[in-house]
């Protein structure tokens, strides 16, 4: 469960990013997929930090010190222009990031099925968000050629 608690911490530093990404956003059409990805990540950090207590495990609610990465990440991307559709390719990279933290907590074994099944679950709603990113990121640079 170690790895899985390593999840829920990536899972709030992302939510933290995506929350100063939001204050900073002003009117650029992203903000929808930043209110989004903040009731993604509360929904999907919620779940685990009640599967880690029932396992034994304590949640940690803060995040880590790369909540302040991801927010100085925003706010160096807003110095060189808004936060439009320009900066999905990060996004998209971190979501990425995020899939690997499900591999490795899946691959640590010894996880009960409905942490498995929740986690599995999880994992096909993060490559939706992939796909849907992808597929945003496509339609801005076709429009932007």
């Amino acid at each position: 469960m170690d790895n899985v608690a390593s999840l829920h911490t990536d899972l709030i530093d992302s939510r933290n990013g995506y929350t100063k990404a939001l204050e900073i956003a002003g009117d650029t059409g992203m903000t929808g997929l930043f209110g989004e990805m903040i009731a993604l990540r509360n929904d999907h950090s919620a779940t685990l930090a009640k599967l880690l207590e029932k396992g034994g495990k304590s949640a940690d609610a803060q995040g880590s010190f790369m909540t302040t990465v991801h927010k100085s990440v925003m706010s160096f991307q807003s110095l060189f222009g808004d936060l439009s559709e320009r900066i999905l390719p990060g996004l998209i990279d971190g979501e990425k990031r995020i899939l690997k933290s499900y591999d490795e907590a899946l691959a640590s074994g010894g996880l009960t099925g409905d942490v498995q099944v929740e986690l599995k679950k999880q994992i096909d709603v993060v490559h939706g968000v992939i796909a849907k990113m992808q597929d945003r990121y496509a339609s801005y640079e076709a429009a932007n050629a």
